[in-house]
């Protein structure tokens, strides 16, 4: 004790002489480069992923989930609610419904959702999160329509205990705090409608609001596919008519513009949008070239899957539009092609002839006197076209099996006419022979003949 006392009075004698300086200077950084914390952020994962582990090893759980598994396997899930008498098999059974292969396709059964209610009063934290989990990742195919108001309470209700203290951290530091604290607007069949609202109101990024709301441990799954998706949608709502936007790629992958919503394929709300807002006359190439991608050429025979998958669905009015701007399109194609083909021949007459025919085809469009076009290309043509375009860019268009000519045909009020490049005739038919076939979506490849002077009534 006696040297403790000594030990402490020469710590205060050297404090006593220590002079400090009237100011202290220090430099704080203001910026932080992107992977300062990138080990902050890899430790925190693996927390998280030792906390979503914990507790299923025990030999308890096992023979818990063993016997489950088994159930499902015999094709007997109509006795899972009765196999599940502990809190432990309810833990077992939320794993499995989040990690299992048998049973990512089972739902969430009112006899089960009876069960979760006696034994789960209240949940283990740890079961807690594995159902939230499930909740996320597979939102509104989890369970029936009529029991799903019933699972988002029961979980609006169980979250609000993620609001008392986990292991001393700080109430800031606490994920799970923002997921309680937003419990009413995410365990809700509206829950992606409220997200969006919660992000416009506070006008925040929307990723930045997910992670507000504390989603930013649940990356994945059907909850925030729908928020996303519903955002693409507000945005394209919202932007300036015919404006480019990342979105639309995004919109063009088969597996976002084919996703499920309540009222049908996201994809055909999103044509909706875009094709209402555009006006008649005009329509922008991304938009264009995104509706085309998700949906195809509306001139197609009826029976075709994309007519039936999506233009079916979007009403003549809207299929009208479209028609008229493929038309526009069908013609800047063939113009194009007319105009690479004089300048890489260097024929003369092609070139001065080419601003004549463009100002009359041109024309014809303007004062809205074409009803209907259609396009056949020469192989040479159609090299031209999938060397500058991408694949679902471009109008259906029919094949000439020469390799050099193409031809447009545009149906001007009751007359049809037929242009060509290089120095074919310019056909004109008060309407068409019995045998032509230019306007059968079925046949895909004509000869010249065909679309010109061997038309011939029979």
């Amino acid at each position: 004790m006696a040297k403790h006392s000594e030990q402490t009075g020469l710590a205060r004698t050297a404090l006593a002489k220590l002079t400090l300086p009237e100011t202290l200077t220090c430099t704080i950084r203001q910026q932080w480069p992107e992977d300062a914390f990138a080990s902050y952020h890899n430790q925190a994962q693996q927390l998280s992923k030792l906390v979503k582990e914990a507790g299923t090893g025990s030999a308890a759980f096992d023979n818990s989930r063993s016997r489950l598994e088994l159930l499902v396997r015999k094709n007997q899930q109509r006795q899972l609610p009765q196999a599940l008498q502990r809190k432990v098999d309810l833990r077992a059974f939320s794993w499995l419904m989040c990690h299992g292969h048998d049973f990512r396709h089972l739902q969430l059964t009112a006899p089960l959702l009876e069960r979760f209610y006696l034994l789960g009063q209240p949940l283990t934290r740890l079961t807690l999160l594995q159902v939230i989990e499930l909740f996320f990742r597979r939102f509104d195919q989890l369970t029936t329509k009529g029991q799903f108001e019933t699972l988002c309470h029961y979980l609006a209700a169980q979250s609000a205990r993620l609001l008392q203290p986990i292991l001393g951290l700080p109430e800031t530091d606490n994920e799970l705090r923002k997921l309680a604290n937003a419990r009413d607007i995410l365990f809700s069949p509206s829950g992606p409608e409220q997200v969006i609202e919660h992000a416009r109101r506070h006008q925040q990024d929307f990723n930045l609001s997910l992670n507000a709301l504390g989603l930013g441990s649940f990356s994945s799954g059907r909850f925030q596919d729908i928020c996303r998706y519903k955002w693409y949608l507000e945005i394209l709502k919202a932007c300036p008519v015919g404006k480019e936007l990342p979105e639309l790629a995004e919109l063009a992958r088969p597996e976002v513009h084919n996703a499920p919503l309540e009222s049908g394929p996201l994809g055909l709300e999103a044509l909706q949008i875009l094709i209402d807002r555009s006006p008649p006359e005009q329509i922008s190439e991304s938009w264009q070239s995104t509706i085309l991608t998700i949906a195809g050429d509306p001139r197609v025979p009826i029976s075709s899957e994309n007519y039936r998958r999506w233009w079916s669905l979007l009403g003549e009015p809207r299929i009208n539009k479209m028609r008229g701007w493929l038309s526009r399109f069908d013609l800047a194609l063939f113009l194009e092609v007319l105009d690479a083909y004089g300048k890489e021949s260097g024929n003369a007459d092609l070139q001065r002839m080419y601003p004549a025919r463009k100002r009359f085809l041109e024309g014809l469009l303007k004062q809205e006197l074409v009803g209907h076009t259609r396009l056949f290309l020469s192989r040479r043509a159609d090299r031209y076209i999938r060397q500058n375009y991408r694949q679902g860019e471009v109008p259906q268009y029919a094949m000439l099996k020469e390799s050099d000519i193409s031809v447009i045909y545009l149906k001007v009020r009751e007359i049809h006419l037929i242009e060509g490049t290089h120095d074919t005739k310019l056909w004109i038919y008060p309407q068409l022979p019995s045998n032509a076939q230019l306007l059968s979506y079925e046949v895909r490849q004509f000869t010249k003949a065909q679309t010109g002077s061997g038309m011939e009534d029979s």
